[in-house]
C-alpha cells in the first residue's frame, strides 16, 4: 500500500505536522511506502517537506517516494532525500498531463537517476 500523506487535492479536515503524519503512518499503518506531493500536479513538493518527512521515517524502512513534480531539473536534490519517484507528467510532451509520453524527456530523466 502506498500512502499518499498530503494529497494534491485533498486537505486534511484537522492538519497535523507532515512529520507527524508519516511518523504514525510508519509506526501503525505497515505501508510499502510513504508519498509527498506538491500542490498540485506537475507540482513538488518543496525539498525542506521531503526531508522532513525522510527524516520523521528514518529507521523505518519504510521508502519515501515523490508523488508529483519530479523531472529532470530537481531530480537530483529530491533524490537526496527520497527512496524514489513517481512520474507522469515531466515525460509526456510539452510536459502536459495529458500529452503521450516523450522518449527524448524519458531519456533525460533516466540519465540522471539511472
Amino acid at each position: 500500500m502506498l500512502f499518499n500523506i498530503n494529497a494534491e487535492f485533498a486537505q486534511q479536515p484537522a492538519p497535523r505536522p507532515i512529520a507527524e503524519v508519516a511518523r504514525s503512518i510508519a509506526f501503525s499503518s505497515l505501508p510499502d511506502a510513504i508519498l509527498v506531493s506538491g500542490g498540485i500536479t506537475g507540482r513538488a513538493a518543496g525539498e525542506s517537506t521531503i526531508a522532513e518527512v525522510a527524516d520523521a521515517i528514518s529507521g523505518t524502512g519504510v521508502p519515501l517516494l515523490i508523488n508529483t513534480g519530479f523531472k529532470t531539473e530537481n531530480a537530483a536534490h529530491l533524490l537526496e532525500h527520497a527512496d524514489g519517484a513517481i512520474v507522469g507528467t515531466s515525460l509526456k510532451f510539452d510536459g502536459i498531463t495529458w500529452n503521450p509520453v516523450d522518449p527524448a524527456r524519458v531519456n533525460d530523466l533516466m540519465s540522471l537517476v539511472d
